[in-house]
């Protein structure tokens, strides 16, 4: 015997109020599909008196089928069934519909073993994992795999970009050591260049000196011609050197320095030769 229970939103009724009598196990409920609350978990609530204690019960489920436990008819009396519909936290319960399990002499139940007790619940269990959780862990499965494999790609692109940056920051730090090298010879060659113009430039004033002091005290006096009058002219930066012009009476010396553009710096030589040149 099955009982048929319609639901409707949520309203149950049955095609029948009759039920097994005492002594009975098992019995199936089937809980026909009604396309509203699609996305809800359906229980199916029972409720009877067993040694007047009233018991309350949510019925096992097996292909698709709710069964009556056998404690529901150890005893005669009422009987009640609702139908529950769970969504998370939120549970929407039926009507109850009222049956009566009435009294039957000499019964007698023969008790599940306990491994048929174990079937049973594995059973159940399977069955409300692939009706209501199935598709929904597959989907979790799915959502997951996608996932991974995006956190996935998204590491190996930041491990990219780690080792471009880890680039740039070895090209940048070559590039630092570089420039510190560079400017140390700059300052290396500056320093030779003021040291060089200095030492030039204090080599041509002593000779200048030397020059007008060997005039005023007339050794350059010869058997014939004034005593020539010798002056500076203009002082500019370039390749060393001396121009000599004016009127032998007076000479006027222009001197070309070296530059910070230019390090070519005047020698010893070179500054000997620019007084040979000028005096023979």
């Amino acid at each position: 015997m099955e009982i048929k229970i319609k639901r409707k939103e949520a309203t149950i009724s049955s095609d029948t109020i009759e039920i097994p009598a005492q002594g009975s196990a098992n019995i199936p409920v089937i809980l026909e599909k009604d396309s509203s609350y699609s996305n809800y978990i359906k229980e199916v609530h029972c409720g009877y008196y067993l040694n007047g204690v009233y018991c309350k019960v949510i019925l096992p489920i097996e292909n698709e089928k709710y069964l009556i436990p056998l404690e529901a008819f150890k005893s005669s009396g009422p009987l009640y069934l609702a139908v529950a519909l769970v969504n998370g936290k939120e549970i929407i319960k039926t009507n109850q519909i009222n049956f009566v399990v009435r009294a039957a002499p000499n019964g007698k139940v023969i008790l599940p073993t306990e491994n048929e007790w174990h079937i049973l619940v594995k059973n159940y269990m399977d069955s409300l994992f692939d009706n209501d959780y199935g598709d929904r862990f597959d989907e979790i499965g799915t959502n997951l795999e996608e996932l991974a494999a995006e956190a996935e790609k998204q590491q190996n692109k930041a491990a990219e970009q780690q080792t471009a940056l880890d680039n740039k920051l070895n090209e940048l730090s070559s590039l630092e050591e570089t420039v510190s090298r560079n400017e140390t010879v700059r300052q290396k060659n500056e320093t030779k260049r003021q040291n060089d113009t200095a030492n030039a430039v204090k080599k041509c004033n002593d000779t200048v000196d030397e020059i007008n002091t060997k005039l005023e005290n007339g050794d350059f006096i010869g058997a014939v011609g004034a005593t020539p009058k010798i002056s500076i002219g203009n002082v500019t930066t370039g390749n060393p050197g001396i121009t000599i012009h004016g009127t032998p009476e007076a000479p006027v010396l222009d001197f070309t320095m070296p530059s910070a553009g230019d390090l070519s710096y005047a020698t010893d030589a070179d500054i000997d030769e620019m007084i040979v040149e000028v005096f023979g």
